[in-house]
């Protein structure tokens, strides 16, 4: 927060993540929308205050199957993102153009103009909040510059999230100006995607440095092998595998809480058998058992989010020559494009690739092999035997 002025004390103060796990609870949803009688003229800014509005939305219902609303971590990552905006409004106005002073959460919306919508998006694309990209070269001075902003895709996600919220307060008449026309769209292509490629001998390298160490190593051997997310390791249960025709399958629950199932190979199991006698766990296969595939150190189920920087933070610490001339850093979900580029160059098809990862549109598993696509469809190919380069 080098280049924010001290905090005020905004509307929200110290409250944020408290509020964020009161409004993380659903429980007030349905009295409040019987509150509307679900009438289209009913006086939303005449009835609930900003914050209401902000939960309303975040728990909206779209669809009467539960499965296609939003799932119980999108709706978390909603809420950060709009208590965020809103703290900085009635925190840092200041650096908006917005007078904060006299506001409170049943006018701070509605005093808002498209001027500060467009500021505060700047603001977002230019701020030092984000991850410091790692930079192993301290002559290259030009990359402080970028040091901790946020990627494009991180902030083409907080654009939608902003603009779908603007979007619904003023259908609903709770704000008479539309300042989601203020934003401006934030597009993700391939160069600005973080670089997520690994290659073959780099994961070997990866597996077998970590190979006294039990746990990473079954950890990094399993996403690699399988191209599960992390979340779904994490809550992987021992009743949730099961024999096909002699192969180990593991059914595991990904987005939108949509089942279903990775293949566990062998070698791999030798490698979880390995992890849980380390843990002090027993191996048998019982549909009873519901302990995590890979407990912690404590016996439960691993938190995500901790998993994630530690397995982050033990592999970009590695004294291997490729993770120190990298310039980004290698996470968990670096594997599972390993896992998509690796199967796809051995003749494995897009469509077989994205339902084993369990995406729900070919596109999305597009993007993950498009950089091995574009090198391999490269037109130098085809004169790598001319008589042009021969004679170079």
């Amino acid at each position: 927060h080098s280049n924010v002025p001290e905090q005020k004390k905004g509307i929200l103060s110290n409250q944020m993540l408290t509020l964020q796990k009161q409004m993380q609870d659903s429980s007030r949803y349905t009295n409040m929308m019987d509150q509307t009688e679900y009438d289209p003229d009913f006086d939303y800014s005449g009835t609930f205050n900003d914050l209401e509005m902000i939960y309303l939305f975040v728990h909206h219902e779209r669809d009467l199957d539960q499965k296609k609303n939003r799932t119980e971590t999108t709706k978390k990552e909603y809420l950060r993102e709009l208590l965020f905006f809103y703290n900085q409004l009635s925190s840092f106005g200041e650096l908006y153009d917005f007078d904060s002073t006299k506001a409170d959460i049943q006018s701070l919306l509605n005093q808002l103009e498209p001027k500060h919508i467009r500021k505060y998006q700047t603001w977002l694309n230019e701020v030092k909040l984000g991850r410091a990209k790692k930079n192993n070269n301290s002559e290259e001075k030009d990359e402080e510059d970028k040091k901790g902003k946020y990627s494009v895709a991180t902030l083409s996600r907080k654009t939608v999230i902003l603009k779908a919220f603007l979007d619904f307060i003023y259908k609903r008449s709770y704000i008479t100006k539309q300042l989601q026309n203020a934003l401006q769209s934030s597009n993700v292509n391939i160069n600005d995607r973080p670089n997520r490629d690994l290659y073959e001998s780099e994961v070997l390298q990866l597996i077998n440095y970590f190979e006294n160490h039990v746990i990473i190593h079954g950890i990094i051997s399993t996403l690699a092998s399988t191209g599960m997310r992390l979340k779904e390791l994490c809550h992987s249960r021992m009743c949730d595998l099961t024999y096909y025709e002699g192969k180990l399958f593991l059914e595991v629950v990904g987005k939108g809480d949509v089942k279903r199932e990775v293949l566990i190979h062998p070698k791999i199991w030798d490698k979880i058998v390995a992890y849980r006698t380390r843990r002090r766990f027993p191996s048998e296969i019982d549909a009873m058992d519901q302990t995590p595939v890979f407990p912690n150190a404590k016996g439960v189920a691993y938190d995500e989010k901790y998993l994630s920087n530690y397995l982050s933070k033990v592999i970009n610490q590695a004294e291997i020559p490729f993770i120190k001339a990298r310039k980004d850093r290698i996470g968990a979900h670096h594997f599972r494009h390993f896992f998509a580029t690796y199967s796809s160059q051995y003749g494995a098809s897009i469509d077989s690739i994205s339902k084993t990862l369990g995406h729900k549109n070919l596109s999305t598993t597009q993007i993950y092999l498009e950089r091995r696509i574009s090198r391999e469809n490269n037109a130098a190919h085809n004169i790598t035997e001319s008589p042009f380069m021969n004679d170079m």
